[in-house]
């Protein structure tokens, strides 16, 4: 004799899936000044938050693209990051800030909501000492360049 049973499911909230940053296509990374060869990829779960992140190199810089389950309130409260400004992104809530970052020096973030979190455009210093260039400039214009192509 055989028998059945039924199940409601598994009981809690549903997770988004985080957006890949490596989707942006790649003609949208080099109209934003940088070149489109990935350098680095990962997905990282460190505790409750978890990152995607893809990473591109130009010149001087480097260009992380993360993607985060926090939120932009999250980011803002985080000890870490310094000189927060609200930054405006067309049709986002947006901040810009600094970060130490014990590999390549100060890194500047712009950061803005989507659905599932954030998602935010770093830039740091290559480790040349030819490094030139203000990388809070730089991180604000490509993530206007890059906004459409992220989902909302």
């Amino acid at each position: 004799m055989l028998t059945g049973g039924c199940s409601t499911g598994v009981a809690g909230t549903p997770v988004a899936e985080l957006w890949d940053p490596c989707t942006i296509p790649s003609e949208a990374i080099e109209a934003a000044g940088v070149d489109p060869t990935v350098v680095d990829v990962r997905s990282v779960g460190l505790e409750d938050n978890k990152w995607r992140y893809c990473t591109f190199r130009q010149d001087w810089f480097y260009l992380t693209v993360l993607s985060t389950g926090n939120s932009l309130d999250e980011i803002r409260s985080s000890q870490n990051a310094r000189q927060i400004v609200d930054w405006p992104i067309e049709g986002r809530t947006a901040i810009s800030y600094f970060e130490e970052n014990a590999t390549t020096g100060l890194s500047c973030f712009t950061s803005f909501e989507v659905a599932q979190g954030a998602v935010e455009f770093e830039v740091s210093r290559a480790g040349d000492a030819r490094s030139t260039g203000d990388a809070c400039e730089l991180s604000r214009s490509i993530a206007d360049a890059l906004n459409h192509a992220v989902p909302q």
